[in-house]
Formats: C-alpha cells, structure tokens, sequence
C-alpha cells in the first residue's frame, strides 16, 4: 500500500511544480507513445479443460513473471484521428525463465476517446482486443489466448507533452488453447500505472 500512496504523493507534488498541460483533450493528428502496465496490481483467474480453476494476484513493477501475459508491460501508439478519438494498440515480448521457460509476444489493438476533465486530467476509456502467444523452448506454442481488453485510464499532464497513466484494466479470454489442444480462458481484473508522451 505504501508503493501506490508514494506514487500518488509524487503525482501531486509535480502537479504542484510543472506547469499545466495546455490541453486535456489530445487535438487530431497528435500522436502518444506510452509504456502501460509497468506497475499494476491485478486478479486473475484461469480456466483450463479438465484441470481445477486457479486464482491469484499478481502484483509488480516492471516485469514480473505471472501465469499470464496479460499483465506484462507494453509499448503503446495511438493515434488521434479526430479532437479525442484515438486508435491504436500495444506491443510487448517477453521471456520467462525459471521452472518452466516460456517466451511470447502480445498484440492489443484498441480505440478510444478522450475526454478532457480541466486542464490537467484527461478520461480515456478505451477497449479492443488482445491476443497473445507464448512458446515452450521447444518452439512450439504453449498459450494461446483472444481477450476483449478494456480500460478505463486517467492521463494527469504534469508537464507539456508529458502524462501519467493510472487507471483499471480488465482483460476477458474469449478463446484459447494450451498447447495440447485443452481450452484455455483467462479474465483479469487489475489497476496499472504507466507513462507517456505526446509526439
């Protein structure tokens, strides 16, 4: 608890010092280029044929190793197309060693809209898909996973061009696999945090 409440405090204390970002509303043809889920805290639960339902929390800062890439951090571009309608996505690749080593790449295009709320805070809801795919180091696949993926992020401009992420995700498997044919479903539920700039 102590993290989230030290991130909060230093949000406000650059509030306090920066200067007000011009618009809350990202104008037609400005791009962002963010880094999304780089800390968060998430439930996930995990549905696999013929095996008994699993539970967790996974709660971290960078890259965490979790049962799964849904809550990895990604690289994220959008593009703003009219005054507050955004398309877009994000990317990651990730590898995880251990017990069982698994890497994979996630893709998760999206559209949104931005609303402006004052000068510093902008709402913007966003949904789409995400679809991941992870491998055994055999090379073969060992999750496959199609999500709907929404979120509900705040973007707070502590300086010109310059914002803050913060906001619940929640990610919904509508189709998967575990690499012997078994169906596979996720749903998480969660909190991130991340960064981004307006190019």
């Amino acid at each position: 608890m102590r993290i989230p409440l030290a991130l909060g405090t230093a949000a406000l204390v650059l509030f306090a010092q920066g200067r007000a970002f011009a618009q809350a509303i990202p104008r037609e043809g400005a791009v962002t280029l963010a880094v999304e889920r780089a800390f968060s805290i998430h439930t996930l639960h995990t549905d696999i044929e013929n095996e008994p339902d699993r539970d967790l929390t996974a709660f971290g800062l960078l890259w965490v190793r979790s049962e799964s890439a849904l809550h990895v951090p990604r690289v994220a571009l959008d593009v703003f197309v009219t005054d507050g309608l955004s398309v877009g996505g994000s990317l990651a690749f990730y590898a995880w060693s251990g017990d069982s080593d698994r890497s994979g790449f996630l893709l998760a295009p999206r559209v949104g809209y931005a609303f402006g709320l004052g000068r510093v805070v902008t709402f913007w809801p966003r949904g789409g898909l995400t679809f991941y795919s992870e491998e055994a180091p055999g090379g073969s696949p060992e999750y496959e996973q199609l999500a709907l993926a929404f979120e509900a992020m705040f973007a707070f401009w502590p300086r010109h061009g310059f914002g803050i992420l913060l906001g619940p995700t929640f990610d919904l498997g509508v189709t998967g696999e575990v690499g012997d044919d078994r169906d596979f479903q996720q749903r998480s539920f969660g909190l991130s945090f991340g960064l981004l700039g307006v190019l």
